[in-house]
Formats: structure tokens, sequence, C-alpha cells
């Protein structure tokens, strides 16, 4: 597991494939995966960092710019079943104590994010369409203008994802971020057919935006695409997820 923080008010992770666990360690219940195997993984990890699935809250994802306010009425959502969990939604977030929220990526962007002084906790799931449509920065302005809070004191984690040197994408799909307020062109590499596309830097640029500094985004820069230890639907069409999370204690 890939920890970012385990302090004693915090704890935030992201899950590693593993051998000699079902499907290497999958955590994510809307694939095609036997569900009481990736039930058997997320017992495990409960045990681990010792908060019951009880707890524990996920999103229906679907690429999506909508965000919701998770409350202990929602406890349990998504944590056995992928039918109970919050519909049609691609970022989470909290104020409760002892609610672990989550989001499930091989590829896409996963971003963990807390504030301490508001007792707020996040993650948000973002593929190329959902930056498209700036799920990141709208979700924080959301939490700024209804929790009472500054952006200054966030800190965000950005989890593994595909890498800049992996990343193509095809010019017609460029032309859906031309509503965003910063340039792509600084952020494309030309290829044989197609472009490479730092979407992480494009993210934190995007938060730039909003006056989020660099040094308050911790990045693993670790590529699925070429990592072993990630899971990539790009690379191999796996059903595999890895799991982002973060919890207040």
């Amino acid at each position: 597991m890939l920890l970012w923080n385990n302090s004693p008010n915090i704890l935030a992770g992201t899950t590693m494939k593993q051998e000699h666990f079902p499907y290497d360690y999958s955590m994510a219940l809307h694939t095609s995966q036997e569900p009481t195997a990736i039930i058997q993984n997320r017992e495990h990890l409960a045990t681990k960092i010792q908060l019951p699935m009880q707890r524990w809250v996920f999103a229906n994802q679907t690429h999506s710019s909508n965000f919701y306010k998770v409350s202990e009425k929602d406890c349990g959502k998504g944590a056995f079943s992928a039918t109970s969990a919050i519909a049609d939604c691609d970022a989470l977030y909290t104020s409760e104590k002892n609610i672990l929220i989550g989001i499930f990526h091989a590829d896409c962007l996963g971003i963990l994010f807390h504030n301490e002084k508001a007792n707020i906790i996040g993650a948000i799931h973002s593929g190329w369409k959902g930056t498209t449509q700036n799920i990141v920065v709208n979700t924080l302005l959301h939490i700024q203008e209804n929790e009472h809070c500054h952006l200054q004191d966030f800190q965000f984690y950005i989890a593994p994802s595909i890498g800049a040197c992996s990343f193509e994408m095809r010019e017609d799909a460029l032309q859906q971020f031309q509503n965003l307020p910063i340039s792509i062109k600084p952020f494309l590499h030309e290829t044989y057919d197609a472009y490479l596309f730092d979407h992480v830097a494009f993210n934190i640029a995007l938060l730039e935006t909003i006056g989020i500094h660099k040094q308050q985004i911790q990045c693993c820069n670790i590529d699925t695409f070429q990592n072993p230890s990630c899971f990539s639907y790009r690379k191999n069409k796996t059903a595999g997820r890895h799991l982002s999370f973060i919890f207040q204690k």
C-alpha cells in the first residue's frame, strides 16, 4: 500500500497490486470480477486500517463532474455492493470522523485532499473526461464556498495514474479541452499519429488557477502503464482497480 498520510488525525493511502490475493488485490465491485473475492480484499484492508467496512462510502463513478457531501446516513453505501453506491458521482467529501471515502482507478487520476483546520477530507476520480469538465477545481470551489474554508489550508495527494510518456490522446478528444481556463498545448508532446498528454501536470496547473500552490500537492509520479505494481486498463484491459482512500480518525 502506498501510504500518503498516517498522522494522529488522518489516514490516507492507495492500494497497490499484491500477489497471493484475489485478482492481485483489486478493490472495485463495478468490474467483471467476482464480488465475493473483492469483498475478501476489502475485508483484509479494513482489518489493516482498523476501520470496518460498515464505515466506508463509495460512489458509482461515471466520469461525471458531480460531487457529493457524505454524512453519517451514507455509511456502508457502496462498501458491500456496487448497486448501493452514491449514484452518478466522481467526487466525495465529508467533515465526519471515522468515515472512509475513496475512489477506484487504474489509469485515471485519483486525487485525495484534506483540510485539517476545517475538518474536511475528499477524494476525486478524474479521467480525461472528468478533466474536460474541470471536476477537481469545481469540487474545490464548491467546498470553499459552502464549507467556508480557505484553499491555502488544503493538502493534496495525487495517486498513481498513466504517465506523460504513456498517455496517447487523439486530436478529436483534445478538442473537448477547449473550454478550460488554460491551454492544453504546453502539456502535449506530439508523437507518430497521436499526442502524449501530461494529465497530472495539467490538473496541477488547473489547481494553480484557483490559488493552490505546488507546495500543497504531493505526487508519487508512478506511471500505471509502465509500473508492474499497478493496474492499467490501457495496457492490458485488466478489470483491476486501485482504491485511493482517506478518513479522519
